[in-house]
């Protein structure tokens, strides 16, 4: 019984990460003092400095707050309480044009975040206990639905949009860094998971770019990297909204471009871009148990395999078993080129082929990948060029490089393979390990914002899981003994 209580206290705990828009709003009471309320309201909304608060005197003894988000409304459906003013002579004639724009009301403050959130806009009046909502927004929020295939727009007051309607509004923070509210840089994360560290470092960094007006999400990553030489990246460019969602619930911090549909997440680890979104699906992939594992053995077997056939086919050919050592030498036979060489000719080669399905369109560029893998493949086996081992083993090193799920890191992997296949070829095995003990004490030394970039969390969450887990395996004598009862 034990095994399967576990197993349903893993669904509660799975239902409570993935909560992402009913977490409760800060209450706090309606009063008659429109100042007041609406500084409940930004408190509520983290004070974020997107939140247009407008004051306007309608009669000699009243006053009255507009509230509305800058993001959420255009400037064309933006409440002007001005062309009402000559309208307004009494409080009763105030309500009467309040009745005849439609506007609702509302005594509850969820209700009113909710209101504002939906891009509308709140009117408190002074010795009024209650506050008057005016519809003003312009998005199509029936358009807008999560999907794994959602994208950011180069339009920064849609994607902030689309981060609101699916992240958890109560603790969704967004900072533009610039005084003005239209700044092309802005820091969306969630108050109390983010590191205020990270924050400060980031804001510091931030504020010595010397122009904040047609800036990329290169430029602003190459301002903020640690180290700008390592070939590791230290931060995610992604274009996609869930991978945004996924990194906010875990406390990190996405940039916004005002201009660029990508967003750069930070900081990051190296594990961290071993993960998707999707593998929270399953819940042994969310305990990181069958593909992080996978990927972290494809990103060395793409690393060192084509340095490991070289090591073993020049210095160490008595490894081999005796039927493959036949097989290796039969191959090798009419081979003119040594196995750096050839080896190197081929990972150009498919080097350059990726790089053409990257830059042209998707189907063209799946098309070109395929016929020109086929025909280069066929071409440099039937001239002897290379060996057919040698197109086996660089054929798998790209198939692992292909479960990389990050851009980024497979770009790093290719470059690391160079390095290691010149240790290979002048100290075999030695300089394999020799080339690893160099990226091992880079990646302990390396950094993304301050914080350890090669950290082992993730492998202490996997040995508490596995104690957890066969620990529930057992009864306790203590429940042995009430079972005897």
């Amino acid at each position: 019984m034990k095994l399967f209580s576990w197993f349903h206290k893993n669904e509660e705990v799975k239902s409570n990460n993935f909560r992402m828009t009913t977490d409760t709003q800060p209450s706090f009471i309606v009063t008659t003092s429109a100042k007041k309320n609406s500084l409940y309201v930004k408190e509520a909304l983290n004070e974020t400095n997107e939140l247009s608060i407008k004051h306007y005197h309608i009669v000699s003894y009243e006053s009255c707050e507009v509230i509305y988000l800058d993001s959420l409304v255009s400037q064309k459906d933006q409440f002007d309480l001005n062309t009402y003013l000559a309208q307004i002579t009494s409080r009763l004639t105030m309500l009467q044009l309040f009745n005849q724009l439609g506007a609702k009301r509302f005594y509850e403050a969820s209700d009113i975040i909710q209101e504002i959130l939906a891009g509308n806009t709140i009117i408190f009046v002074d010795s009024l206990p209650l506050c008057f909502c005016i519809k003003t927004s312009h998005f199509k929020q029936d358009n807008h639905h999560q999907s794994p295939v959602e994208h950011f727009v180069r339009e920064k007051k849609e994607n902030i949009f689309q981060l609101r309607k699916h992240v958890s509004q109560a603790q969704l923070v967004i900072q533009h860094m610039n005084s003005d509210k239209n700044g092309s840089l802005t820091l969306v994360y969630r108050k109390g998971a983010a590191d205020t560290q990270v924050l400060q470092e980031v804001k510091r960094r931030l504020s010595t770019l010397t122009s904040t007006k047609a800036l990329t999400t290169g430029m602003v990553e190459e301002h903020l990297e640690d180290f700008p030489f390592s070939p590791f990246p230290q931060f995610m460019k992604t274009d996609r909204l869930n991978p945004c969602i996924s990194h906010l619930l875990k406390g990190r911090v996405v940039l916004l471009i005002e201009g660029d549909s990508q967003a750069l997440i930070l900081p990051m680890t190296f594990l961290a871009f071993y993960e998707t979104h999707k593998t929270a699906i399953n819940h042994c992939n969310k305990k990181k148990m069958l593909l992080p594992p996978l990927r972290l053995i494809s990103f060395i077997t793409s690393v060192t395999l084509p340095s490991f056939y070289i090591a073993l086919v020049s210095f160490h050919f008595n490894l081999f078993p005796y039927i493959l050592s036949s097989i290796v030498k039969e191959a090798l036979f009419f081979v003119t080129y040594s196995p750096f060489l050839e080896t190197f000719i081929v990972e150009l080669l498919i080097d350059a082929i990726q790089e053409i399905g990257v830059l042209f369109p998707t189907p063209i560029g799946k098309i070109i990948v395929l016929a020109g893998g086929l025909v280069i493949g066929d071409l440099v086996i039937s001239t002897d060029l290379i060996s057919r081992i040698m197109l086996f083993v660089v054929a798998l090193t790209a198939c692992a490089s292909f479960i990389v799920p990050n851009k980024e890191m497979t770009m790093a992997i290719r470059l690391l393979r160079f390095p290691m296949m010149i240790m290979a070829t002048l100290f075999g095995f030695a300089g394999i390990i020799i080339c690893l003990s160099i990226y091992w004490l880079h990646l302990s030394q390396l950094t993304s914002m301050g914080k350890p970039y090669f950290s082992f969390n993730t492998s202490v969450k996997l040995i508490h899981f596995f104690k957890k887990s066969t620990r529930s395996l057992y009864a306790s004598r203590e429940d042995v003994k009430k079972v005897k009862k």
